[in-house]
C-alpha cells in the first residue's frame, strides 16, 4: 500500500493543496518534504492521522485551542458562513486499485464572529467529522458502509504509532518505554490480540455451557453460582482495569505533551530560575547587611560613654603620663602624712619642729603636694583603666571601618547583581513566565497521577490474577463433579474438548509472542548495529521475556540509560523499523524530523543505510535545512523520487512547492 496523493482543503495552514508522492516503492521510494520549523511539517503529518484515525497526534503545542480549520480564511467569512476542512488520501494497493479516505469537518460562523463545528448527526466519529471510504471494484469506485472496518484490515489504529512518527520524539520513546509499553508493541504488530479473544470466547463458551446446563446436583450447582459471582468480580476488574490503564495512557501523553510545551521556552525558563537565584542572593545580602549595621550600632552604643570622653581620657592620659615622667607623680610624701608631724611638731628624724627653719621646710613640703595629694591616688589607680579605654576606643574605630568596608562590598555587590537581574528581565521580555510555572505544576502533576496509576494497576493485576486463579480452581472442581456423572457424559466431553482448546490457543499465543519477540530483537539489533557509529562501544540489544530492552555496553553492564539522545534516537528507528518489517503490513511510513537531533556523521550514516531496512516500503520524510544537508541529500539520491519545499505565503497560509534544482 502507498499513498498518492493527499488534498488538504481549510485544514491548519494549507487552504488548497494537493501533494502527489513517489510511485516506485521499490528503487525510489522515498519522498522528502522539507520545510522551516513552524511552516507545517508536523500539520501534514497530523492531517494524515486525522484523516485515518479522527485524532492530529503529533500536534504542534502552540495550536492547541486552535480550530481545525484556517484562522485567515475562517476570519474572512461572513456571519454564518460556512467552511469546509476536507483531507483526501488517495492510496494505491499491491494490485493497483485505489483507495480513497475522506474527512470533512464543517465550521460556521457565529454571530460572536467565532467558529462553530457543525458535526455531522450520521457521524460516529470523535469529533462529529464525516468520515468515508471508497475503494475502486470493477473500475469504479465504491462507498463502503464500514469505513473504519476495512481500514483497520490495510492500516490498524493500534499501531499507527509506528508508522506516523515524530522523530524529535522519538528519542523520549525508551526514556519513557516500560516492558509493559514494549509489550504493547509486540502485541499490537503481531495481531496477538486475535488469540486473545479466541482463548475469551472459548472461556466464555465453556462458562455459558455450565451456566446453562440444569439440573446438575446442589453442589455443582453451589459451584455454579460460585463461578458466576467471582466471574462478575472478575469483570468488574478487568473494565476497572482497562480504565485505569486509558487513564494511565492518558497521563502519560500529558506528561509528554507538557514536557514538549516546557522545551518550546528553554531560555525563558532558565534566565527565571537565574533572575530567581540572584533575587535570592540579594536578599541574602540585605540580611547581612542589616545584620553588620545593627553590630555596628550595638558596638556604638556599648561604648558611648568612652567615645563622648575621647578628648578628655586622652589628655588625662597625656597628664598623668607627663606627671610621672616629671616624677610629679607619685608625690614624694602623703598630705595625710606630713599634717600630723605639724601638729605634733616633730619631724619623722625625731628633730624638733620648733626651729623656724626646720618647719619651714615641711610647711613648703605640704604646701607644694597639698594640691595633687587628694587626686594623685585615683590618678595612677586609673592609669591602667585609661590606657584600657583609650585602647578599647582605637579598636572600635578599627571595627567600625572594617564593617564599614565589608558593607561596602555588599551593597557594591548587590549593585552588581541588581544589573545582572536587569539584563536578564530585558532577555525574559515579554515571557510567558507564569505559564511556564503552570506548565512546570501541571508536568509535575500528570507525572504523579501516572504514577499513582502505575501503582493501582500493577495492585489490580494482581487481583486479576488471583481472581483468575480461583476461578481455574473451582471450574476445575466443577468439571470433575460432573464428569463423575454419567448422565452428564456430553457436557463432560464438550467441556474437555473446550479445555484442550484453551491450553492449545494460549500455547500457540506463547509461541507466537516468543517468535515475534525474538524477530523484533534480532531485527532491532542489526539495523543498531548497522546505523550506530561508535558500534565498537556495545555488545548486544536484547529484549527480555518481559519486554524490557537492554543496550549492552561493551564492558557488559546495562547501558540503555547512558545512551546520548542520537544514540537513543537510532535505538528507536531500529526498533520501530524492526516492528515495520516483522508486522507484516505494507503500510507507508511518514517521519517528522528523523535526524533533527544527531551530528554530523552519525545522520550520514543513518541516511546512507536506513533505506535499506525500508526496502519496499514508501517513506515520507519531513525535514528541516539543518537535516537534509547537501550530504545527506547526496547519499539519499538515489532513494529519492520527488523532493518538496514547504514555504509560507503568510504567517497561516503554507504551499508545498517542487525542490529547488529538482
Amino acid at each position: 500500500m502507498r499513498i498518492d496523493f493527499i488534498k488538504l482543503k481549510n485544514f491548519r495552514p494549507y487552504v488548497d493543496e494537493k501533494i502527489s508522492f513517489s510511485s516506485d516503492e521499490k528503487k525510489k521510494n522515498f519522498t522528502i518534504i522539507q520545510g522551516a520549523n513552524g511552516t507545517g511539517k508536523s500539520s501534514l503529518l497530523n492531517a494524515v492521522t486525522w484523516c485515518l484515525y479522527d485524532e492530529e497526534i503529533h500536534l504542534t503545542k502552540g495550536l492547541k485551542g486552535l480550530p481545525l480549520c484556517n484562522t485567515d480564511v475562517f476570519d474572512n467569512l461572513k456571519k454564518k458562513q460556512i467552511l469546509d476542512v476536507e483531507v483526501e488520501i488517495q492510496m494505491i494497493d499491491e494490485e493497483g486499485k485505489k483507495h480513497n479516505i475522506i474527512r470533512t469537518l464543517k465550521y460556521r460562523k457565529g454571530e460572536d464572529d467565532k467558529e462553530e463545528m457543525i458535526p455531522d448527526p450520521s457521524s460516529r466519529e470523535r469529533d462529529g467529522s464525516t468520515f468515508q471510504y471508497f475503494r475502486e471494484e470493477g473500475g469504479q469506485s465504491n462507498k463502503l458502509h464500514e469505513p473504519r472496518f476495512f481500514l483497520e484490515q490495510i492500516m490498524p489504529e493500534n499501531i499507527k504509532e509506528y508508522f506516523f512518527f515524530d522523530g524529535g520524539q522519538l528519542n523520549q520513546y525508551f526514556k519513557e518505554a516500560s516492558g509493559e509499553r514494549i509489550k504493547k508493541a509486540v502485541f499490537d504488530v503481531s495481531q496477538i490480540t486475535v488469540m486473545e479473544k479466541l482463548i475469551d470466547r472459548l472461556i466464555k463458551k465453556k462458562r455459558d455451557l455450565i451456566r446453562d446446563s440444569d439440573d446438575l446436583g446442589p453442589e455443582i450447582e453451589e459451584l455454579k453460582e460460585e463461578i458466576e459471582v467471582r466471574q462478575k468480580s472478575l469483570d468488574a476488574y478487568k473494565e476497572n482495569l482497562r480504565k485505569k490503564k486509558w487513564d494511565k495512557e492518558e497521563a502519560t501523553k500529558l506528561e509528554r505533551e507538557k514536557s514538549e510545551e516546557l522545551r518550546q521556552y528553554p531560555d525563558s525558563a532558565d534566565f527565571e530560575n537565574k533572575r530567581l537565584k540572584i533575587g535570592e542572593q540579594i536578599e541574602k545580602i540585605d540580611d547581612d547587611v542589616k545584620f553588620l549595621k545593627d553590630e555596628k550600632l550595638k558596638r556604638l552604643l556599648k561604648i558611648s560613654n568612652p567615645i563622648i570622653a575621647r578628648d578628655a581620657l586622652i589628655n588625662a592620659k597625656k597628664i598623668v603620663d607627663k606627671g610621672i615622667n616629671e616624677g610629679k607623680y607619685p608625690p614624694d610624701a602623703k598630705k595625710d602624712f606630713i599634717e600630723p608631724l605639724l601638729k605634733k611638731n616633730i619631724c619623722i628624724c625625731g628633730r624638733d619642729l620648733s626651729d623656724p627653719k626646720c618647719r619651714k621646710r615641711i610647711e613648703d613640703l605640704l604646701e607644694r603636694i597639698s594640691t595633687d595629694s587628694d587626686i594623685c591616688s585615683e590618678i595612677i589607680g586609673m592609669q591602667d583603666n585609661l590606657r584600657q579605654m583609650i585602647d578599647q576606643i582605637g579598636s572600635f574605630d578599627e571595627e567600625q571601618v572594617e564593617l564599614s568596608r565589608k558593607i561596602r562590598d555588599f551593597e557594591n555587590n548587590r549593585d552588581t547583581l541588581i544589573k545582572e537581574q536587569e539584563v536578564l528581565l530585558k532577555k525574559i521580555g515579554s515571557s510567558p513566565i507564569e505559564k511556564v510555572k503552570r506548565l512546570k505544576q501541571q508536568l509535575e502533576n500528570a507525572k504523579k497521577t501516572k504514577d499513582d496509576l502505575i501503582y493501582e494497576i500493577g495492585k489490580m493485576e494482581t487481583q486479576i490474577d488471583i481472581e483468575g486463579k480461583n476461578i481455574d480452581r473451582i471450574t476445575k472442581n466443577l468439571t470433575d463433579a460432573v464428569n463423575k456423572q454419567d448422565k452428564y457424559n456430553v457436557i463432560s466431553k464438550i467441556l474437555a474438548f473446550l479445555d484442550k482448546s484453551i491450553d492449545y490457543a494460549k500455547q500457540i499465543k506463547d509461541e507466537i509472542m516468543q517468535e515475534v519477540r525474538e524477530r523484533i530483537q534480532e531485527k532491532t539489533k542489526e539495523q543498531f548495529f548497522n546505523l550506530i557509529w561508535n558500534k565498537e562501544s556495545f555488545q548486544d540489544v536484547l529484549i527480555d521475556s518481559e519486554y524490557n530492552i537492554s543496550v549492552i555496553h561493551h564492558s557488559g553492564r546495562e547501558g540503555i540509560g547512558t545512551l546520548s539522545d542520537g544514540q537513543r534516537q537510532v535505538l528507536a528507528l531500529s526498533f520501530m523499523a524492526a516492528l515495520k518489517q516483522v508486522s507484516g503490513f505494507n503500510t507507508p511510513i511518514m517521519i517528522d524530523t528523523p535526524l533533527g537531533i544527531i551530528s554530523k556523521e552519525p545522520k550520514n550514516n543513518i541516511a546512507k543505510k536506513l533505506p535499506n531496512y525500508l526496502e519496499g516500503t514508501q517513506v515520507t520524510m519531513l525535514v528541516t535545512e539543518e537535516e537534509y544537508t547537501p550530504e545527506v541529500r547526496s547519499l539519499l539520491k538515489c532513494r529519492v523520487q520527488k523532493e518538496f519545499r514547504i514555504i509560507l505565503e503568510s504567517p497561516t497560509i503554507a504551499k508545498v512547492i517542487k525542490y529547488d534544482n529538482q
